[in-house]
């Protein structure tokens, strides 16, 4: 993904993605795994969107290096810190594709979530990442998932071809693959040769985000139920997490 699409994304996600209800309990359940799945304090975070993330890492560490291709997403992520009142000096930005960065410097865990359906060989780019891990540490991945409860909704409904079919939203945010809970646990451990230490669903979803929203607004108990259902549903929710290490 080149710096020009980069800032299209940006642009999409900034003003049409994440302005909802639902969006945001499905972060805030995301973080909570993270978290109890980081092996140390020296994080890397590979792609910052628009710092929701980088923020919530923040709570946890002084030692956090974001690096991410669009300047846009940086400054906005600067900038949110700061209206939260977090302190940015002691945190490290770099603006750089994630294929063509590179460091000496080596991580308790990288976190890159929610990218790796956005470039064209993920598992090049997962590899690379897992060079910057230092012994013992962890890589966090996160990407949609294709055979979602809500997809397999809309296939029955005639709004897919198939669950994993490319929907509009796949197209406007510059998705490339549509991952399911197999196939990218597949893509971990065969083709970047690395060890599945954690895997999770995140949020079950059964209609649109708007819709969804509209029912949390209504029932406070829904998100966490829903959460909590997909822990034993997780190749049905919205969204899959892997936390691998390098073979030793």
């Amino acid at each position: 993904m080149d710096k020009n699409t980069l800032e299209d994304v940006y642009a999409h996600y900034n003003t049409e993605v994440t302005a909802c209800l639902f969006e945001s309990e499905t972060l805030k359940r995301h973080f909570q795994i993270l978290k109890n799945n980081l092996s140390g304090t020296k994080i890397l975070e590979v792609g910052c969107g628009i710092g929701t993330f980088s923020c919530m890492l923040a709570e946890l560490t002084d030692n956090l290096t974001i690096v991410d291709g669009s300047p846009s997403c940086l400054l906005h992520t600067k900038n949110r810190m700061i209206r939260e009142n977090i302190s940015i000096d002691r945190f490290n930005f770099i603006e750089s594709l994630w294929d063509d960065f590179e460091t000496e410097e080596k991580y308790s865990d990288v976190v890159f979530l929610r990218g790796a359906e956005h470039i064209e060989n993920p598992a090049k780019t997962i590899s690379n990442l897992s060079k910057c891990l230092a012994p013992g540490g962890r890589i966090h991945i996160s990407v949609p998932n294709g055979r979602s409860l809500h997809r397999k909704v809309g296939a029955y409904m005639g709004m897919l071809d198939r669950p994993e079919s490319f929907t509009q939203g796949d197209y406007n945010v510059g998705h490339h693959h549509v991952f399911d809970f197999w196939s990218f646990r597949d893509l971990i451990v065969n083709n970047c040769k690395m060890d599945l230490v954690n895997s999770h669903g995140v949020m079950l979803k059964f209609l649109s985000n708007r819709q969804m929203t509209e029912l949390f607004k209504q029932n406070k108990e829904l998100p966490m139920a829903l959460h909590q259902v997909g822990q034993e549903l997780p190749h049905l929710c919205a969204e899959l997490y892997y936390c691998a290490q390098n073979r030793e």
